[in-house]
């Protein structure tokens, strides 16, 4: 069992109910983990977009230093308050990576195995 095809049939084709419920878990622990890291990927271009643009524009009042720091104060704080904002993409992607590493030790997969499945789960993103 290396694939999420794999998993599907067990979560549904098993007779064994925990082995159902652990696949069934693991395919949403899966699906969360997705949307979590592609909001994540999102948060990481906008930080890189808020950098790039502090760092092309400083100094921004050459003539006048503090207000050019005090500028990208304010801008940090409003960067501070929206990445607070999309901390829960940050803590979402790690604990559903968490119990996608416990429900693939409960299915026995390990190894190989388990180094697949994790990049069949991050291609289909």
């Amino acid at each position: 069992m290396t694939t999420i095809k794999d998993i599907q049939e067990l979560a549904t084709q098993t007779k064994d109910w925990t082995k159902r419920k652990v696949a069934e878990n693991l395919l949403e622990d899966i699906q969360q983990w997705r949307l979590h890291r592609a909001g994540l990927d999102k948060t990481y271009l906008t930080l890189h977009k808020w950098f790039t643009g502090i760092t092309d524009s400083y100094p921004k009042y050459p003539d006048n230093i503090p207000q050019s720091v005090a500028d990208v104060v304010g801008h940090i704080y409003a960067m501070d308050l929206e990445l607070t904002n999309r901390a829960e993409y940050s803590e979402g992607a790690k604990a559903h990576a968490e119990r996608i590493y416990e429900y693939l030790h409960i299915l026995g997969i390990y190894g190989d195995d388990e180094d697949r499945l994790w990049e069949e789960i991050k291609e289909d993103n």
